[in-house]
């Protein structure tokens, strides 16, 4: 150790190099004191080239920096460090400033108070007076059971003010890996973020995961049965490149090649371009999270509508009832468990050719309408109701799907006709009860009056007026 000690014309001490082993740790010093007329001035370096955290937490006074000590000997589970630096400042009649900041590698970490910790981490440490800052340029993070795990690479968190009680950390994480880990990392405590009802993150999808997560949260001490996301902000954006899930509507293939993943004001949302059952869709998968968040999610998505289309989702439709393609809004919500998806469809029949031959009605491509339906799919879909209102036809009823998808009976509560001009046929009073007719008629744009309805829309044979004094057919004769 070099010493100088200089009395006038202040006293000042001068470490010029001090040199410490203990077993494997070397730790190298200087410094100065000096006092003036102000009052007493500090400066103190020391640089330890390599060691691991429960050798420095021996060396950390208990009474120094105590809750920064704190949550490094909680939280920090293991690790090895390199070029650990260590300042103390102090101006005469000014306040104590420290910095320290040191490279380490194969951290284990505990980030919140529970949950899985990061491992194999890589990065370094900073800390200067009452902020702390920690890189990550390498680490995972593993739910149970998920041995892959997600990559945190480029993640950081900052906790500005380590004086506030409690004080808040800032976590954005740059997260990189599986869609189902990563959804797993996401449900694991603290956040949960699946807690409520019965998604899980196997049947959301699978597919590559590119995301930046934000979460900001005091680290407070929970008591034991409290909210894990009371006082948590979380926000996320991100990419999903390969999606694809056959579970998310069970029984219903669902594939996407580039999706945006969000979080945002407690909604887990994925939403793009992708193929519902080989029908081309853009929507979004939307899902609440967070504090009293109601079970079940939704699927809101805008599609082609043809009967191609209907078919490849089960819904198999006559050749004579719809020709061309239009758009439809499509709202399906998946439920509890054990409730079969509930799916809502809406289009304006724009671009759609449209024909009820046995009533002589048919709508073109050119013209528009309403069209409404409410379907309740699962292993028994069902069209629970249907409501048409275009080219002066209002229908309203129901279809039970036979085997395979077909349509089978319709039930329909009523079809009245108004405002006829312009379509093919016509009809001036209610039509009810009755099934539909699936595979008579011809194509839309070539109806016609079937032969098999009389002049006054009923079925049957056709009716006529007999004059005054006509006797009619097989009647007997007068007089």
């Amino acid at each position: 150790m070099d010493l100088r000690l200089t009395l006038q014309p202040e006293m000042r001490l001068e470490v010029g190099q001090a040199v410490i082993h203990d077993g494997d740790l070397r730790i190298l010093a200087d410094g100065e004191a000096m006092v003036t007329p102000e009052g007493l001035s500090v400066r103190v370096d020391a640089h330890v080239p390599g060691t691991d955290v429960d050798t420095v937490l021996g060396y950390w006074p208990v009474s120094a920096v105590p809750r920064t000590r704190d949550w490094v000997a909680r939280r920090v589970q293991g690790g090895t460090l390199t070029g650990v630096d260590v300042a103390l400042r102090r101006a005469a009649r000014g306040d104590w400033h420290h910095a320290v900041q040191f490279d380490f590698a194969d951290a284990v970490v505990a980030p919140f108070s529970e949950g899985p910790p990061l491992t194999d981490g890589v990065g370094y440490f900073h800390l200067e007076d009452a902020r702390m800052v920690v890189r990550v340029d390498a680490a995972r993070y593993a739910a149970e059971g998920q041995p892959q795990g997600i990559s945190l690479a480029g993640s950081d968190m900052v906790i500005a003010d380590l004086r506030q009680r409690p004080a808040t950390a800032a976590f954005d994480l740059r997260l990189q890996g599986g869609l189902v880990p990563l959804m797993h990392a996401l449900n694991a405590p603290p956040l949960r973020v699946l807690r409520a009802g019965t998604m899980t993150p196997e049947r959301i999808g699978t597919g590559q995961v590119t995301a930046r997560v934000r979460i900001d949260t005091s680290l407070a001490r929970r008591e034991a049965g409290s909210d894990p996301l009371a006082g948590v902000t979380l926000a996320a954006d991100g990419a999903v490149t390969g999606y694809r899930s056959d579970s998310l509507v069970p029984g219903r293939l669902l594939e996407a090649d580039d999706l945006t993943l969000t979080i945002a004001e407690n909604r887990l949302a994925i939403a793009g371009r992708a193929a519902f059952d080989g029908v081309p869709v853009t929507g979004a998968w939307s899902r609440a999270i967070g504090p009293g968040a109601a079970p079940g999610s939704r699927l809101e998505a805008r599609a082609r509508l043809s009967r191609p289309a209907l078919a490849d989702l089960g819904i198999g439709l006559p050749d004579w009832l719809m020709a061309g393609q239009g758009m439809a809004d499509l709202d399906l919500v998946l439920g509890a468990a054990g409730t079969p998806p509930r799916l809502s469809l809406r289009s304006d029949l724009s671009g759609l050719a449209m024909a009820i031959p046995a009533l002589g009605w048919r709508l073109a491509p050119d013209r528009t309408g309403d069209l409404r339906a409410e379907i309740r799919l699962g292993p028994e879909p069902e069209v629970t109701d249907l409501r048409l209102e275009a080219g002066g036809l209002t229908l309203q009823g129901g279809v039970r799907l036979a085997a395979g998808g077909r349509a089978g009976p319709a039930q329909r509560h009523a079809i009245p006709h108004r405002d006829m001009a312009g379509c093919a046929g016509g009809a001036d009073r209610p039509i009810r009860g009755g099934t539909g007719d699936r595979g008579h008629g011809r194509h839309p744009g070539h109806a016609q009056r079937p032969s098999h309805l009389g002049r006054d829309g009923r079925r049957g044979r056709q009716r006529h007026r007999r004059r005054p004094g006509q006797r009619g057919a097989g009647s007997p004769a007068s007089g």
